[in-house]
């Protein structure tokens, strides 16, 4: 009987769990799939016949995700609607359970269990080595908004409350500074001290949502390279993945998470500083494969604070970063005690190059979308 530990002791056994589910075949194998950080992933291959079929099994993180019935159906919602208007559109699409529901509970184990299809022609990339990946994954972030952007985004619920409410973000960390729960502000002064002076960023996009400027859209929220699928012959974007984040939101946090991760020149957690910069070509690759299918959707506000999204998000990112250093770090996971400041540190040195392109940045943005528009004209 094939089984996953459920943690140190237990085991599940994984036949017992599938059969759950509305699948084709017999149970053939069963490996761990992917490196992703929250839920555990599994590769399943059955065998219907003389056909084999692949799936996608996963044990959800509850300790994250707290409501997973809401963080089901938001992504029944939003698949569901995507291809009922565009069913060519390939989507990772659920399973259902015998009894007809999109997750399965087991009772025993306090585990819940989701079952996708399985994409045979994607393949995903942790990083970037060609630039052409980075445009063909704007293009598939820009062609879900753009599919999304008559769906009503209050039928979502918000399963990770105020995810990218900066403002708040900026008042948890000030608690946290005040708190100093690890007593470790001092070693942090410099740190602290530059999130503080740029207090003003924290405020500027959720003000223009709160006016009515800027409208809520469905965001995805976590918008990597990682989470698109590309083809494995042509290289071209087949579908975005991971739906686990999928709710209300500016399309601004969509960019400028993709812009924050994708277009840096080293990792999150890169403690030689003077290797972090944003790389103007891969920004420039993304912003053309995203405003390919975006440009004629945006309003004039969020096209004037697209380039600043990057740096707000990278902002709100230092921000998280200290804080959880500061409270002793309960929130990310850490290699050495000082990971989340090196994390910090990454996160500053990236804002602060931002801050220097910030004018060429909204230059290629404005150069793009006169092209785009100039094109369907």
């Amino acid at each position: 009987m094939l089984s996953v530990k459920k943690d140190k002791n237990v085991l599940v056994p994984m036949e017992k769990i599938f059969k759950q589910f509305k699948v084709k075949g017999s149970l053939v194998s069963v490996n761990e799939y992917g490196n992703g950080y929250i839920n555990d992933t599994f590769l399943v291959e059955t065998k219907n016949g003389s056909n084999p079929e692949k799936y996608i099994l996963q044990r959800i993180n509850h300790k994250v995700f707290f409501n997973i019935e809401a963080l089901m159906n938001n992504i029944e919602k939003v698949t569901s609607f995507v291809l009922s208007k565009y069913p060519d559109t390939v989507l990772q699409q659920i399973i259902k359970t015998n009894d007809n529901k999109n997750y399965f509970f087991d009772k025993i184990n306090n585990a819940y269990w989701r079952v996708f299809s399985f994409v045979d022609d994607g393949v995903t990339h942790e990083y970037i080595t060609d630039v052409n990946q980075f445009y063909e994954a704007g293009i598939a972030f820009g062609l879900l908004q753009r599919q999304l952007d008559d769906f009503d985004s209050s039928s979502l619920v918000e399963t990770i409350k105020d995810f990218h409410h900066t403002e708040k973000r900026y008042q948890r960390f000030c608690k946290a500074v005040d708190r100093d729960l690890a007593q470790r502000t001092h070693l942090a002064a410099e740190e602290i001290k530059f999130l503080q002076s740029r207090e003003h960023y924290a405020s500027v996009v959720t003000d223009l949502i709160a006016a009515g400027k800027i409208p809520i859209r469905v965001t995805h929220n976590d918008t990597k390279l990682n989470n698109v699928l590309l083809n494995k012959r042509t290289g071209k974007a087949l579908s975005v993945v991971d739906f686990d984040t999928i709710m209300p939101g500016s399309i601004l946090y969509d960019f400028g998470d993709a812009i924050r991760y994708g277009a840096s020149t080293a990792g999150e957690d890169e403690t030689n500083l003077g290797k972090i910069s944003l790389d103007l070509v891969l920004f420039e690759a993304f912003t053309k494969g995203f405003l390919k299918h975006t440009a004629e959707i945006l309003n004039e506000y969020e096209l004037k604070y697209f380039a600043f999204s990057a740096l707000l998000i990278t902002y709100e990112l230092s921000m998280r970063f200290l804080s959880d250093y500061l409270n002793g770090d309960i929130y990310f996971k850490i290699k050495n005690e000082n990971h989340n400041l090196e994390r910090t540190r990454a996160q500053i040195a990236l804002l602060k190059d931002m801050e220097n392109k910030l004018p060429e940045m909204e230059e290629i943005i404005n150069r793009v979308y006169l092209l785009k528009m100039k094109k369907r004209s």
